[in-house]
C-alpha cells in the first residue's frame, strides 16, 4: 500500500490537466546529484504539436520543479517531437536525444541531440544525430556507458522517413560528440525495426 501511496503522488504532482499528456518520461541523475526527468508535453499520444521538457529534483524525488521547455519542432502545427533519451557522460556532461515526428504526413525524421555541461541548466542547439543521407534515425531507444565507448541502438527509415524500418547500432566517443555506425541490428529489407 505504500507504494500505491508513493505512486499517487507523484501522478499528481506531476498533473498539467486532464487536456494534457505527458508522456515517454526518461530519468537520470546528474553529476551533482539532481534527478532529471525529461518528457514529451501534448495533447495525445503522438498526433499534435508538442515540447520536450525537462523537471528536477533536488531533494530525491520528494518535489519537483515545473516543466522547462527544452525544445519544440520547428516545422509547424503538423510536426511533433517524441522519446527523449538522456545519457550522462563519464565526465558529467548530458546528451539528450530526440525524435521528429510530421504526423500529418506519417514521416519519421531527423533524431536531434543536444549536450548540457552544467547538469542540464543549459543547453546546446539541438543538431541531427545521424546526417547519412542513405537513411533516416529516428530515435535513439537507448544508451549506455560501455568502457572506452557510448553504445547506442536506434531506429531508421529510408531517406523520406517511411518503412521500412530497422534498427541500427552505433558507437560514440566519451564525449558524446563523434559517432559511426556500427551494425544492423535488423535489415531494412526484412521491415521489422521497431523501438529496441
Amino acid at each position: 500500500m505504500k507504494t500505491l501511496d508513493i505512486q499517487l503522488r507523484i501522478m499528481h504532482r506531476f498533473d498539467l490537466g486532464a487536456d494534457v499528456h505527458e508522456g515517454f518520461p526518461r530519468m537520470i541523475r546528474a553529476a551533482d546529484g539532481r534527478l532529471l526527468v525529461f518528457t514529451r508535453i501534448g495533447t495525445t499520444h503522438a498526433s499534435d504539436p508538442a515540447v520536450i521538457a525537462m523537471r528536477q529534483s533536488l531533494d530525491e524525488g520528494g518535489t519537483w520543479s515545473q516543466p522547462r521547455e527544452l525544445w519544440r519542432d520547428p516545422g509547424g502545427e503538423e510536426w511533433t517531437c517524441h522519446n527523449p533519451v538522456a545519457l550522462v557522460l563519464p565526465e558529467g556532461g548530458i546528451v539528450l536525444w530526440v525524435s521528429r515526428y510530421e504526423f500529418g504526413a506519417g514521416r519519421k525524421l531527423d533524431c536531434l541531440i543536444a549536450r548540457s555541461d552544467d547538469n542540464g541548466q543549459t543547453w546546446s542547439p539541438f543538431l541531427q544525430f545521424d546526417p547519412d543521407p542513405s537513411r533516416c534515425c529516428y530515435y535513439v531507444t537507448d544508451a549506455v556507458v560501455a568502457d572506452d565507448r557510448i553504445i547506442a541502438m536506434g531506429t531508421c527509415f529510408t531517406p523520406s522517413g517511411k518503412e521500412p524500418a530497422f534498427n541500427m547500432c552505433w558507437h560514440g566517443d566519451l564525449s558524446g560528440g563523434r559517432w559511426e555506425s556500427v551494425s544492423y541490428m535488423t535489415p531494412p529489407d526484412v521491415n521489422i525495426g521497431d523501438e529496441v
